[in-house]
């Protein structure tokens, strides 16, 4: 998942009233959340999970046969190569190290794919979720609201607004 930066946080809500000390009528609110477990616990983010995980189990299975491939090729090669010439063994040798090229090329096209797929699920729940903090701080009158996972330190339960902001996000999930 993609980490959301303080900047990030800080363009989101629109004021730096609260951090440059510009004197207000009231004082600035600060809330908390924590957008790794929203995206994991929401209705998407755990129907997005399925996919991904049903997307690498079958991406695994592809490379662990190409893997399996490669090893009976080594059991071959080790059995007949005190049997062939220096000709024919080099020419071995070298078919069984361009598999193992081809299967350090498959491993990273494997772990692109996944990781392009994971995006392709993850960054549509992401963008409706940051949408609808900025839309929750206004509405709330929120200055700035950071994301536990960014690092905070301390926060009273009462600005910690995880579940409230689960609960929006759900109540505003697509139906299948």
């Amino acid at each position: 998942m993609q980490k959301i930066s303080v900047p990030l946080i800080l363009a989101l809500c629109g004021s730096l009233t609260c951090l440059t000390g510009v004197a207000s009528a009231q004082p600035e609110r600060i809330g908390v959340v924590n957008l790794g477990f929203i995206v994991a616990h929401s209705t998407e983010g755990k129907a997005a999970a399925q996919v991904l995980k049903a997307y690498v189990q079958k991406q695994s299975a592809a490379f662990k046969r190409a893997e399996q491939r490669l090893t009976e090729e080594r059991t071959l090669l080790q059995k007949n190569l005190p049997h062939e010439s220096k000709a024919e063994q080099k020419k071995d040798i070298a078919a069984f190290q361009r598999g193992e090229l081809a299967l350090r090329a498959t491993y990273l096209k494997t772990h692109n794919q996944i990781t392009a797929k994971r995006d392709a699920l993850l960054n549509p729940i992401q963008h409706r979720l940051i949408s609808l903090i900025r839309h929750y701080a206004k509405t709330h009158g929120f200055a700035i609201i950071f994301d536990t996972g960014e690092g905070t330190i301390y926060a009273t339960r009462s600005d910690i607004l995880t579940a409230t902001i689960l609960k929006e996000l759900n109540a505003t999930a697509k139906k299948p």
